[in-house]
């Protein structure tokens, strides 16, 4: 999807709502920070000022009749009233008030960024919230992991797109917010000495382009190595939440 057919998009979004329902178009997702990484998706989120009845129908109709078939796309649409002052309360989908800091980097399709307008979130929620998304995709690749049959060409890529997105909340959660791939890795091996050496030539390797492992006991051992990288962060990030909120692990 190039700027041409994001532009289009964004005037056909703005020709079925009108210019005066819609408070902003925001672009955002791998395919705006990473375009040469695969997989690649383009996320859409809509802020309207009024609700209509038949405004998701309408969207559906956009989406069916524009062909975009290249990468998926995915529209979120949020009410202007639904959208809290303080971010704290804000979540989208399993994304908790966090997300707020990366729709501010958003690119602006039409309107102005209503997010910058928010509040915090405070430290209290961004950790929070980093913290419950880290869990999700542990437990997800662990799944993955010990799931029987053959591990397909979507799971690897899965697997390792979450792993540098691990990372990523690994480094906001220290107050960073990179996204690009490459700058993920190699800030987060210099700021975390806890990832072991063995573990550092996986990330290594992971920054370079895609070569999908060609037999099956390869494709076991990368997505081994994905937990790798997850586990140790989510290590670290217990860790640190632990020495700095009320909150205890067992053992």
């Amino acid at each position: 999807m190039n700027k041409r057919k994001i532009r289009n998009l964004g005037e056909k979004i703005v020709a079925i709502f009108g210019a005066e329902n819609v408070e902003c178009i925001l672009f955002h997702g791998s395919i705006l920070f990473n375009p040469q990484t695969p997989p690649q998706d383009a996320d859409f989120v809509i802020v309207l000022r009024r609700k209509k009845e038949d405004d998701c129908s309408e969207l559906r109709r956009l989406i069916t009749h524009s062909r975009i078939v290249q990468v998926p796309v995915h529209l979120h649409l949020i009410y202007l009233e639904e959208l809290p002052v303080n971010a704290d309360f804000f979540s989208i989908h399993t994304c908790g008030a966090f997300f707020a800091c990366h729709l501010r980097q958003a690119e602006t399709i039409y309107g102005e960024n209503i997010f910058d307008k928010l509040i915090g979130p405070s430290d209290y929620q961004l950790q929070l919230s980093l913290l419950q998304k880290v869990q999700q995709y542990t437990f997800q690749l662990r799944n993955l992991v010990f799931k029987p049959g053959k591990v397909s060409e979507g799971e690897l890529l899965w697997a390792r797109k979450k792993s540098i997105v691990m990372l990523k909340d690994l480094l906001l959660s220290s107050g960073i917010l990179i996204q690009e791939e490459a700058r993920i890795i190699r800030e987060s091996m210099d700021r975390f000495p806890q990832f072991l050496a063995e573990e550092r030539i996986f990330l290594e390797e992971l920054s370079r382009p895609w070569m999908s492992p060609r037999s099956e006991a390869k494709r076991r051992h990368f997505m081994s190595r994905c937990l790798w990288v997850h586990e140790r962060a989510y290590e670290i990030t217990r860790t640190r939440i632990a020495s700095t909120e009320k909150c205890r692990f067992l053992s």
